[in-house]
């Protein structure tokens, strides 16, 4: 999580941001060679300097699953913020942001009705 500087006692919104990486790879804190580690972990600061409690959010990658699992597994990010997050941020002001293959996932999420379901 990123958190971004103190607002003297109001909660922040939050954003989850989903990484792309054409579904076969990724990870949230991008590992790899100075400076490319930097990538995510720019992102969320970025977004944190300007108010946003940040959570950057991992998923399974192919080929080990199958559609939707990835997708459920942004859901699952998703309600796991809401029940959770309450003490640092504003869970009824949530945003879910995805870069490349992290765009079409939250694309599906909010289009694909039955990923939106949990399986409880």
């Amino acid at each position: 999580m990123y958190y971004p500087p103190s607002n003297e006692g109001a909660k922040p919104p939050i954003l989850i941001f989903i990484y792309g990486g054409s579904f076969t790879r990724g990870d949230r804190v991008f590992p790899g060679p100075p400076p490319l580690d930097l990538v995510y972990k720019c992102v969320g600061a970025f977004f944190a300097s300007r108010g946003l409690l940040t959570i950057i959010a991992d998923y399974r990658l192919v080929p080990h699953i199958k559609y939707p699992q990835n997708v459920e597994d942004v859901r699952d990010a998703l309600h796991f913020v809401a029940q959770h997050l309450g003490d640092a941020g504003d869970t009824n002001n949530i945003f879910i942001y995805g870069h490349s293959a992290g765009g079409t996932l939250v694309t599906s999420l909010v289009l694909h009705e039955p990923a939106l379901v949990s399986a409880e």
